[in-house]
């Protein structure tokens, strides 16, 4: 019982990560013109980073 607990809010937590992620990519192409790659892709990995967690 406590494991699922546990789990739901793991996957309450990611969701609502990948959410602003999602937001924080789209502000940050929405603001600049030539969007800095790193950034892109530090958010990107991050959220990769997230699904391994979310899968495992």
């Amino acid at each position: 019982m406590q494991i699922t607990s546990i789990k739901q809010a793991i996957c309450s937590h990611l969701q609502f990560s990948l959410e602003f992620r999602s937001v924080e990519l789209s502000s940050l192409l929405a603001r600049e013109s030539k969007v800095d790659l790193l950034k892109v892709y530090s958010i990107l990995s991050s959220y990769m980073v997230n699904r391994r967690v979310f899968l495992i």
